[in-house]
């Protein structure tokens, strides 16, 4: 009598797995890609909340009197000095999320470290009364376009397009 043979279970071919594996490929090029455009939201966003910080830092400390915003012992902060450098008013905890350490000038077309100068002469130091700290956006937040942002002196506490 003839007995039929256990079958064995069915393996994948080589074709079916290289396909599975082209699949996921392609679906994590995707996730990355999108976890690429979140994280440049996420230090945009940061940038535009550390600007608004920087602006409500020089707000507590605004007197009647004008003031220059100093840099460590006897320095001056402005033409565009790192705004990190900053002592009055305190900048020294804000930093690009982007980890550059170049600071922003009106050339800037990559993302800088914030920078301080004063609005009418960026040579000198900045004061209460005339001063910018100037950003660059990676991408357009709100009503910002990607680009040059600033706030200061002339922005009522908001961050606008530009940069003197």
């Amino acid at each position: 009598m003839f007995r039929n043979k256990p079958q064995s279970p069915r393996a994948f071919t080589l074709i079916e797995l290289l396909v599975v594996i082209a699949i996921i490929g392609l679906l994590s090029a995707i996730v990355l890609a999108s976890l690429s455009v979140a994280r440049q939201k996420s230090r945009d966003a940061r940038r535009l909340a550390d600007l608004k910080q920087m602006a409500n830092a020089v707000a507590l400390i605004d007197t009647e009197a004008t003031f220059t915003f100093q840099a460590g012992i006897g320095g001056t902060c402005g033409g565009y000095a790192l705004a990190s450098t900053c002592t009055k008013p305190d900048f020294s905890l804000y930093h690009d999320p982007s980890s550059s350490v170049t600071p922003c000038s009106p050339l800037s077309v990559n993302t800088c470290d914030y920078s301080v100068h004063k609005v009418t002469s960026g040579s000198q130091a900045a004061t209460n009364r005339d001063w910018e700290v100037c950003a660059v956006l990676e991408g357009a937040a709100g009503s910002l376009a990607a680009g040059k942002i600033h706030i200061g002196s002339d922005t009522a506490g908001s961050p606008v397009a530009g940069c003197l």
